[in-house]
């Protein structure tokens, strides 16, 4: 019993050692929380706060010192920059890494104008593996694997399993980093760019491992990851593919994950260049490491959107809702728990050609996570700043009603906006319409006045700040809602009453005529035979038929009535536009030389387009045609300075837009 005794005795003085040494050892926090991590290159700080290119995990203790002009930033984390005028770099890789095993790498390169080498390996005088920015290649055995993603110049996570070389391979090799050493034979260019992440793993990674080590990586980098789920280290779901189907573009987020040592405080996605929007717990600040807020342990807020067009719609009279961008995120919230404020930053340099100079831009939330921003569920906050085209919204709170998502994007309003929930009565029923009113924004009290089609104020109300007011209304149609705040600003809205069991009338708020030819409307086919149907044209005359020919500009009114109820609808036709375009956005401009610039274009219809690209000349250097479509999108880049024109062509007309290159 003894010797048992002093058996179990040991055993615990031994873990109590193990333990105190674990404590003690600074062990960094794995990618993602798997194991099996050989080697992990990627910058860092020393304790004298010297940037390092280090790895962080083998006991080589590979550390490279690296200046400050050395350094970039992808979302806000520091990446190595790499280009010709550094020394080579080479590092020491693992035997495992030549058998079994998983290699991560994550880069951005500054062009694609040529094959450039990210690193090669080498080892027993041959080279074994090159990954280049199009392909992969198994030099040894002459395979090669195209890189899907090769034509990006925004940040790329790259993957590469090793199942099983030769048995017979037992030395370490070498790794060249940005070059292909003394290799004569391979056709490719040094990197240019940044080298933010390489990771080597002893084994074949499976798929959940794989998930949450690329989880990791996209949030810190900013980095979309196509057709797939989100996993935090712990293995628990941040953002379902299957749930969140209809916003697939441009996931990016925040998050503290403490199992795999990421707490990413502000982000944006690096898949785009307009940089659309910035989101950061407190005050956004250049670098991840410059905010110092914090997030609740295993708390993520991710976002991404619909993909749809950077346009407001028209204000819609039946929901009371300002115009809204088309645009819209899904905020996928998890472990929250507490109020976490936040500031989102919109750019606004995409939306300049639609916003007027009097209007504001607001950030609408719809806590529902529908995305119908009904009055019950949205709310709307004020830009608190405003710095050239940057709108900044502050204090920002996320799932305040615990259902974990959230929808969200941008409306134009005035200095208040108004929103209304409008219960349409009945005719047949003789029921009351009941509105409901909550004014955002302004300074309160606010002074309410309900003034008929005659613009007679007949029910005036005081509302106070956050206050709601309601109503009941037994007349129908057109009405005007004025709000006066303490200081004197004054806004008013066309609210239009309707009974709900009244013949519809399937028309727009807005129309163009075409220089061609009459604008034709018509009610349709379903009106029943006692339906009265009555057209007012801007010049004061009538017609009584299911359809008529808009041929001038102006206010038109068509009034059907059926069983004595009646709808009334007004609309606006607008003369021929001077341009088949819509609207355009053309950014950056000025642009850089060998710098990336988007032209995007609204047409107002679906039409063929040509585009010409003309120097300072007047030589054409390059031509580009589109398939019939309502918008169109080039991306082009330029080498040489001076003023440019592109010439957009529909085939009859055509529109030239300058552009500066310097």
């Amino acid at each position: 019993m003894k010797s048992n005794l002093n058996l179990v005795l040991s055993g615990i003085i031994l873990f109590s050692c193990l333990q105190v040494q674990s404590q003690s050892a600074e062990v960094p926090k794995l990618p993602g929380g798997v194991l099996g991590l050989k080697h992990w290159y990627s910058i860092s700080t020393s304790s004298t706060e010297q940037w390092q290119w280090k790895d962080k995990v083998s006991k080589s203790e590979t550390t490279i010192v690296v200046a400050e002009e050395e350094i970039t930033y992808i979302n806000g984390n520091p990446a190595l920059k790499l280009d010709n005028g550094r020394v080579p770099l080479n590092l020491p890789i693992d035997a495992a890494a030549l058998n079994r095993s998983t290699i991560i790498s994550l880069y951005q390169a500054q062009d694609t104008f040529h094959e450039q080498v990210i690193w090669r390996i080498r080892s027993a005088g041959s080279t074994d593996l090159v990954l280049s920015t199009s392909r992969l290649g198994d030099v040894s055995r002459g395979r090669y694997f195209d890189n899907p993603t090769k034509n990006g110049t925004y940040p790329m996570l790259h993957t590469y399993f090793q199942h099983d070389r030769s048995k017979g391979v037992k030395t370490n090799g070498q790794w060249h980093i940005g070059h292909v050493g003394d290799e004569q034979n391979l056709p490719l260019s040094p990197f240019q760019g940044s080298l933010a992440e390489l990771l080597v793993f002893d084994r074949v990674l499976s798929a959940e491992e794989l998930s949450k080590v690329h989880t990791q990586l996209a949030i810190q980098y900013g980095i979309s990851l196509p057709s797939t789920d989100y996993l935090n280290a712990s293995g628990e779901k941040i953002w379902a593919l299957k749930e969140n189907q209809s916003f697939p573009y441009r996931i990016t987020g925040l998050m503290h994950d403490p199992l795999s040592g990421l707490h990413q405080r502000r982000s944006r996605t690096e898949m785009s260049s307009d940089k659309l929007i910035e989101l950061s717990v407190g005050a956004w600040t250049a670098t991840n490491a410059e905010n110092k807020e914090q997030l609740p342990a295993r708390a993520s807020l991710v976002w991404s959107d619909n993909g749809e067009r950077l346009r407001f719609k028209i204000a819609d009279e039946e929901t009371s809702r300002p115009p809204m961008l088309e645009r819209k995120w899904l905020m996928d919230v998890k472990g929250i728990g507490e109020a976490v404020p936040t500031s989102v930053r919109l750019h606004s340099r995409n939306l300049e050609k639609l916003i007027q100079a009097e209007q504001e831009v607001w950030l609408a939330v719809d806590a529902s996570g529908a995305g119908n921003f009904a009055y019950v569920d949205t709310k709307y906050y004020p830009a608190k700043q405003k710095d050239g085209d940057l709108f900044i919204f502050e204090d920002i709170h996320w799932d305040e009603d615990q259902s974990g998502k959230d929808v969200f994007t941008f409306v134009l309003g005035e200095p208040m906006i108004p929103v209304m929930a409008i219960k349409q009565p009945h005719c047949q029923s003789e029921e009351k319409g009941e509105l409901a009113l909550r004014i955002y924004g302004g300074v309160a009290p606010y002074q309410v006045k309900w003034k008929g089609e005659e613009n007679i104020a007949y029910k005036s109300w005081q509302v106070e700040a956050g206050g709601e007011l309601r109503w009941m209304e037994d007349r129908m149609g057109y009405f005007n809602l004025q709000l006066t705040d303490a200081e004197g600003r004054s806004i008013r809205k066309a609210v239009n009453l309707q009974h709900l069991d009244a013949p519809s009338i399937a028309l727009l708020s807005q129309y163009t005529l075409s220089p061609a030819k009459p604008l034709k409307l018509s009610l349709g086919d379903n009106l029943t035979p006692n339906t009265s149907v009555l057209w007012t044209r801007p010049d004061g005359t009538h017609e009584n038929t299911s359809s008529i020919s808009a041929t001038i500009p102006g206010a038109y009114m068509v009034q059907v009535e059926s069983e004595g109820c009646a709808r009334t609808h007004r609309f606006e036709v607008l003369p021929p536009p001077e341009s088949f375009i819509q609207e355009w956005q053309l950014f950056p401009n000025p642009v850089g030389l060998n710098k990336e610039f988007d032209l995007r274009i609204s047409l107002r219809a679906s039409q063929d387009l040509e585009l010409n690209i003309v120097d300072p000349t007047g030589r054409l250097v390059s031509k580009e045609k589109r398939a019939a479509a309502a918008f169109h999108t080039f991306r082009h880049r330029l080498s040489s300075p001076g003023m440019y024109q592109l010439i957009v062509k529909n085939g009859q007309e055509q529109v030239s837009l300058p552009i500066v290159v310097q």
